[in-house]
């Protein structure tokens, strides 16, 4: 999967998150945590 489709799918699942939580979608970024690559 290449990174846009990824961002595509990642971003509106954090959305409905955070709508589901009612906690700003801001927030939300600030806590999903970063993905690291290791090779």
């Amino acid at each position: 999967m290449d990174i846009t489709n990824m961002a595509a799918s990642v971003l509106p699942r954090l959305k409905n998150q955070s709508k589901e939580d009612k906690i700003p979608f801001q927030l939300v970024l600030q806590l999903f945590p970063p993905h690291s690559k290791k090779r």
